[in-house]
């Protein structure tokens, strides 16, 4: 009986084992496939928004790009321009954002982009390294094997009935001390 529930326990813990592990890695494949994804759809809206401001770079003549987001001064202009707000993109000029609209579509794979997927994929092949052993889990440690007895135990009736002669004086003795407590006083 012992080693059919030993041999039950081990398949119940190895399944148990099992199930959570492949629902871990179930899990990280569907979050590191949904990054790729959304990668692949970012990459592709971006490629969208340079090809608009390529348009209008080239409408406007802009090929290098403009310096701090404003023309060349002029002879004899003078002064500091500091600019704190975010350039349009058509300022990068047509050449700069031709080159990176073309590297954005030759690109093979966004994984190197992707942020978080390494650490996602190293879970994984941790994941997929975990291999249970069923041979070597013990549930239970057999310290000694059990055995019959060699003769019956009985209740030893001498130390039974000194104690309840014991327990039954000290019982009379306590009943008549309340019983005298409890008693109204006589009168001379």
């Amino acid at each position: 009986f012992l080693a059919y529930a030993a041999q039950r326990s081990v398949a119940d813990m190895a399944a148990t084992v099992n199930n959570s592990i492949a629902v871990s890695r179930q899990e990280l494949e569907v979050r590191i496939a949904g990054m790729r994804e959304f990668a692949a759809a970012r990459r592709g809206d971006r490629i969208t928004v340079l090809r608009e401001a390529l348009v209008i770079a080239e409408r406007l003549g802009i090929s290098d790009g403009v310096a701090g987001g404003r023309a060349p001064l002029q002879s004899g202009e003078r002064g500091v321009a500091v600019n704190t707000a975010q350039l349009p993109l058509y300022t990068r000029g047509s050449a700069a954002l031709g080159a990176e609209i073309a590297a954005l579509e030759s690109r093979e794979s966004d994984d190197p982009f992707i942020s978080g997927l390494r650490d996602l994929q190293e879970q994984l092949a941790r994941l997929n390294a975990v291999a249970v052993e069923a041979d070597k889990v013990r549930p239970y440690t057999l310290d000694q094997a059990a055995h019959a007895p060699d003769k019956a135990v009985s209740p030893k009736r001498a130390l039974v009935i000194i104690g309840a002669l014991v327990a039954g004086l000290f019982l009379g003795l306590m009943a008549a001390l309340l019983r005298s407590q409890l008693r109204a006083p006589r009168e001379p």
